[in-house]
């Protein structure tokens, strides 16, 4: 499962750039981030991730027009600013009648489903990328793992391959990266930067080795 970083800051990019292949970004990311030249801003995520990962580093750019002709050219300009990029398109009916267009010049992530039917029918359109929002299908009642698993199902061809990979976000806990990364086939799990040093940094762990770290200066103490 890849890991892709759910933030706009660069220097969270520039951080955790080892754990991530990709970012996802949308309006309320980049206003989180400080971002005061968007196009600048994207192009330097870009560069970071391109120069580690090559051709497999994503950049997820959301779509902010409403309207078909217009997020047809918007997804033009964005994918003339990297071939890194993947245009976000909200699943709603305008979104996906513009999906197979788009399609013809860049990859497609259909972005805010919350169904099996929604992703089957973005796949059915072109889009490459799917994002199921977790903890929002969980707002629903509605078990997210189920809604996960039966997507990926629902995409495999009749050659045994997935059509679109799924995308997992909308994470809100520790919690829910563990269930994402062991309880379903999602293809990609996107993951805010807090999150990760939790991940990391498990007590036991950083127990363990402060002894080894203790008995090690203990040991050269004893051989001088």
């Amino acid at each position: 499962m890849d890991i892709w970083l759910d933030t706009a800051v660069i220097d969270d990019v520039k951080k955790y750039l080892s754990f991530i292949t990709g970012v996802t970004t949308n309006p309320t990311i980049l206003l989180k981030s400080g971002c005061k030249d968007f196009e600048r801003h994207i192009k330097v995520i870009c560069q970071l991730l391109s120069q580690r990962y090559g051709d497999r580093a994503k950049v997820s750019v959301e779509l902010t027009e409403t309207l078909g002709g217009a997020m047809i050219a918007e997804a033009e300009k964005y994918s003339d600013w990297s071939e890194n990029i993947i245009v976000k398109v909200p699943m709603n009916e305008t979104g996906l009648q513009a999906i197979p267009e788009i399609c013809d010049f860049v990859d497609v992530n259909c972005t805010a489903c919350m169904s099996r039917g929604q992703v089957l029918l973005a796949a059915h359109l072109g889009a490459k990328y799917i994002s199921l929002f977790w903890n929002r299908i969980a707002d629903t009642f509605v078990d997210p793992i189920e809604v996960v698993n039966s997507s990926c199902h629902g995409l495999i061809d009749e050659n045994g391959v997935r059509s679109a990979k799924i995308v997992v976000g909308s994470i809100r806990t520790v919690r829910d990266v563990y269930d994402i990364t062991n309880k379903t086939v999602a293809d990609i799990i996107t993951i805010p930067p807090q999150f990760i040093p939790v991940i990391v940094n498990h007590p036991k762990t950083v127990e363990t080795v402060k002894q080894f770290q203790d008995d090690w200066e203990k040991l050269k103490g004893e051989s001088k």
